[in-house]
């Protein structure tokens, strides 16, 4: 159910930074499941070029805030450079950094900082079996031990690995040979399988069919012999089934999203570049971006992840978010995390605050908040 991009706001010009919280307060609150208490991390990368460090926004369901400096205010440092993707295990938060290359360690309650752990350009990451696992850019993936908080062994995959899901014992991540334009993305279009007992390569997954297959939320059809051009972001249904935006070639290729049985059998689900798993239903935002007049158009749909139906059409269509970036979905309550860029303005689109919605299951608005610069992941406590 997690949500990353690619580390990109190095390339955008700078402004300055304010952080605030609007006047619109959280107004659900759930009952806490774990001794840390419920709430959402929400990792906001900042801009390197433009000398603003990354931070998190926590939202703390158990007493309805939400606070944009909580890890600055308890450990008077900075998080580090472009956070790209987290994970809560056990009592700790793990954060990867693509500009400081290296995973924070963090005290998921208490905010304090515990340890740094160097490796280079990490992206996302998943927790499993007493194990970290992280894609770092530079074509591995690293296993960091929980009990000594250092990296234990590294394994070599494709070119430019985004992210990971673990699925019965293997370890999937998706190659997506992402600064191979030219050659269009040529050695990425798969997922690599590494099994965790041995941890070593043992498979790939070809995002490639030869057949048409209709793309399910009826915007488009698929011609013979597509291919899963660079493979991203991944999230999974309770059935083991596995969504896996491919970004395109932000030209003539569209983003669409690819499905992966249990079975390992690959074939286009739906138009979208963003993507979030829960239970059988897949919401899926479609956003566009006009690079010549800024505007933003968002759809957003949800399907049935067995069998592509839609379940709920044009998905909070009277509350879209203004420039998605993210979504995850809590896994009790069902409730829909977007984060957003809050402005479209191009001369501070990159370098003002954003914004967090949340929904509910059908689409209904519930609150919207402000967070950091340019939020890019939603993690769960």
């Amino acid at each position: 159910m997690k949500q990353l991009k690619f580390f990109a706001t190095l390339f955008v010009a700078a402004l300055s930074f304010a952080s605030c919280v609007d006047d619109e307060t959280p107004k659900f609150v759930p009952s806490p499941s774990t001794v840390l208490g419920e709430g959402a991390f929400v990792l906001n990368q900042g801009n390197q070029r433009a000398k603003i460090g990354g931070s998190y926004s926590f939202y703390d369901w158990e007493n309805n805030e939400l606070n944009n400096s909580v890890f600055s205010t308890v450990n008077n440092r900075s998080l580090g450079d472009g956070p790209q993707d987290g994970v809560v295990y056990g009592s700790k938060l793990y954060v990867s950094l693509f500009g400081s290359n290296a995973v924070q360690v963090i005290d998921a309650k208490t905010h304090k900082f515990i340890r740094t752990i160097s490796t280079p350009q990490p992206q996302g990451i998943v927790a499993h079996g007493g194990h970290v696992y992280v894609a770092n850019n530079t074509g591995h993936v690293s296993k960091i031990d929980t009990l000594n908080l250092s990296v234990k062994q590294r394994v070599e995959v494709g070119p430019n690995p985004v992210d990971l899901v673990v699925r019965d014992g293997v370890l999937y991540v998706s190659i997506s040979d992402g600064y191979n334009y030219n050659k269009g993305y040529a050695n990425g279009k798969r997922l690599d399988k590494i099994d965790l007992v041995r941890f070593r390569k043992v498979g790939e997954v070809k995002l490639l069919y030869a057949e048409p297959v209709p793309l399910d939320n009826g915007r488009g059809s698929a011609e013979g012999n597509w291919e899963g051009v660079n493979p991203t972001q991944m999230t999974m249904d309770e059935d083991g089934n596995i969504f896996v935006v491919c970004l395109g070639d932000y030209a003539k290729i569209p983003a669409k999203v690819w499905k992966v049985t249990k079975e390992d059998k690959a074939s286009t689900f739906a138009l979208g570049n963003i993507a979030a798993a829960h239970r059988h239903s897949l919401y899926v935002i479609n956003s566009q971006t006009d690079w010549k007049t800024g505007a933003v158009s968002v759809k957003w749909d949800v399907l049935d992840t067995r069998t592509g139906k839609v379940l709920v059409e044009k998905f909070a269509q009277n509350n879209l978010p203004l420039d998605p970036i993210a979504m995850n979905v809590h896994p009790r309550t069902g409730r829909v995390l977007v984060t957003s860029r809050g402005s479209l303005d191009a001369k501070v689109k990159y370098t003002s605050p954003g914004l967090l919605y949340t929904y509910t299951n059908k689409g209904d608005l519930l609150n919207r908040s402000t967070v950091g610069i340019e939020p890019y992941a939603v993690v769960f406590r």
